[in-house]
């Protein structure tokens, strides 16, 4: 679901590039990939963590912009192009950020979530106080030539590419916000994360 996503969007498909990368999987996701190997560059690797894939990914990307789209995701049809607008309003951020509808295992929208109408852009200081909504690294879009050069993150860290993304981009300009839901973040109880990272030992550990 999450490559057909990607392929779905409504751009140009000559203007996107598809990298899937493996971080050394364990189960079928090599099957599951062949059918679009026309369409997509598989990228496999030793498992190293979401960190060291995401570095990966940057290190073979040539495209302008750089959008992730993490395994559990699904985007809509019009993220990027609508994406692509956005920033072109806003020529000096590094670092675009939309709203992503939290769903169960099958796809229903799950409650008590809320996807504000604002605001337009937000600062490091409004990062940093967490009084805006937080959107996973499937909801964001970025400028490849001015994140590049501050790769790759340390791989000794398992996750945080998040972070580190958010708060280079940041410092720089403010970041800016398309305040709409323009996909999906499947919640399973099998993510690293869940509701939170305390709720099981193999995930602490």
């Amino acid at each position: 679901e999450a490559v057909e996503s990607a392929l779905g969007q409504d751009i140009d498909p000559a203007n996107l590039e598809i990298l899937v990368v493996d971080d050394g999987s364990t189960d079928d996701s090599a099957r599951r990939i062949a059918p679009y190997l026309d369409r997509v560059r598989w990228l496999s690797k030793s498992n190293g963590g979401a960190v060291s894939a995401f570095n990966l990914g940057v290190r073979e990307a040539r495209g302008e912009f750089l959008a992730i789209l993490e395994s559990d995701d699904v985007w809509d049809p019009p993220k990027l192009s609508r994406c692509l607008a956005r920033f072109a309003e806003s020529p000096d951020s590094w670092m675009l950020q939309h709203w992503l509808r939290f769903v169960d295992r099958e796809g229903r929208e799950l409650p008590g979530y809320d996807y504000p109408d604002h605001p337009r852009s937000v600062t490091m200081d409004e990062i940093l106080d967490r009084r805006l909504p937080y959107t996973p690294l499937s909801g964001a879009l970025f400028r490849l030539d001015k994140i590049a050069p501050h790769t790759p993150f340390p791989e000794r860290f398992f996750y945080g590419t998040d972070i580190c993304l958010r708060m280079v981009c940041a410092l720089q300009a403010p970041v800016a916000v398309l305040p709409e839901a323009l996909g999906s973040r499947r919640m399973h109880g099998s993510n690293l994360f869940g509701e939170t990272v305390y709720d099981h030992a193999v995930k602490l550990e």
